[in-house]
């Protein structure tokens, strides 16, 4: 595992001076998935002013969500790369876009498929909500940490954890503006 230069603010997160990484991290971070989600709103405008259907609309998102994931994964690996210098900027991009990607299909899976769960026990319902939800959080972190546990010791679960909350924040800050 890397060594990351100078302390950690968290075990496992590289944070070379504590809030000197981290303070630039959250700015950075937070332009990344601005500019990342300008790509599937981008893509939602399309899918209503050409009307597209059922299917395709949803394709279409995922596969947005894959460059939202590609902007998002870039800037964090140029960032990331600055404590962790072999990390593979190339692979924690593909791997981070692939994981936004499955995000938006997990994020979007009960609208596709409300016909078939519509009418299941509230309770089942309420449960596999929990766990697509919990998927769906867990997606950015783990998918990243495939590239990270090369370089952090611990396999990189704090990292999963962290941003599952960044993206638990997001959700919050969304749903309430």
């Amino acid at each position: 595992a890397e060594t990351p230069t100078g302390p950690a603010a968290v075990p496992g997160i590289p944070a070379p001076g504590g809030l000197r990484f981290f303070l630039p991290w959250l700015g950075w971070v937070a332009l990344g998935e601005f500019a990342g989600f300008l790509v599937p709103m981008s893509a939602e405008a399309l899918i209503v002013a050409s009307g597209l259907g059922d299917l395709p609309g949803p394709g279409l998102l995922v596969v947005a969500g894959a460059g939202e994931g590609a902007i998002l994964g870039a800037v964090q690996g140029w960032r990331l790369s600055r404590a962790l210098p072999r990390l593979a900027r190339g692979r924690f991009t593909g791997l981070t876009a692939a994981a936004a990607a499955l995000a938006w299909a997990l994020g979007m899976l009960p609208v596709v498929t409300v016909g078939l769960w519509i009418e299941w026990p509230v309770a089942l319902t309420a449960v596999l909500g929990l766990v697509v939800g919990l998927a769906l959080l867990a997606s950015i972190g783990v998918g990243q940490s495939f590239e990270l546990r090369r370089h952090l010791t611990g396999g990189g679960w704090i990292w999963v954890l962290a941003t599952a909350a960044a993206r638990m924040s997001q959700g919050c800050a969304r749903t309430t503006s």
